[in-house]
């Protein structure tokens, strides 16, 4: 079988190795010095690999910045969890997942998130719920992050209006103003709300 049919001057056989010939056709061009030159670069010129599909390269930080930009804009992407999950879903454009699969992520972070807050707090209160002054459990099971100066009142979600509270503490606590939270927010300039 002649392996130039193809019509553009590419080899149509199986097993094209290198810039779109066969082996035999590489190297009989490769020492006839009439090799087809490399498709190049959109952006730096470089020549591209033969099965490079986007035309940007990987070897300059720029083009790869924008090879990767330009991978995300597309609307024929797998969810990155198509293998591990088995997801058959295209990702969301402009992000790695799926929109289901990018709702579980969020959530995930967030509760790891919470969980490193909750021990930090825990750990700067010394292990012991500011209502009642009882300790906290080990686990955190129970524990809730409360808002000294409550957000019904005009309180921040900043780290130094936070505490860690039994849950039961939480909810007799509610949205009352407390003589800590008086104090915090004449502390940080915080107008408390009636």
């Amino acid at each position: 079988m002649n392996c130039l049919d193809s019509g553009d001057g590419r080899c149509a056989k199986p097993g094209v190795s290198r810039r779109g010939l066969c082996l035999n056709h590489y190297m009989r061009r490769l020492k006839a010095g009439t090799l087809p030159e490399p498709p190049a670069c959109k952006l730096c010129g470089a020549p591209l690999h033969s099965n490079n599909t986007s035309g940007i390269c990987h070897s300059n930080p720029v083009c790869r910045a924008a090879n990767v930009k330009a991978r995300k804009q597309r609307a024929d992407r797998p969810c990155r969890y198509v293998r591990s999950r088995g997801c058959m879903e295209f990702a969301s454009i402009g992000q790695l997942t799926c929109r289901k699969h990018g709702i579980e992520d969020t959530v995930q972070r967030n509760k790891r998130r919470r969980a490193k807050l909750k021990l930090a707090l825990a750990t700067t209160q010394g292990w012991v719920c500011s209502w009642c002054e009882q300790p906290l459990p080990s686990d955190l099971s129970s524990v809730q992050i409360d808002h000294i100066i409550p957000r019904a009142h005009g309180g921040p979600d900043e780290d130094w209006n936070l505490q860690a509270m039994h849950w039961d503490c939480n909810l007799s606590k509610f949205d009352q103003v407390t003589e800590q939270a008086r104090t915090l927010a004449a502390e940080h300039d915080v107008a408390l709300a009636a």
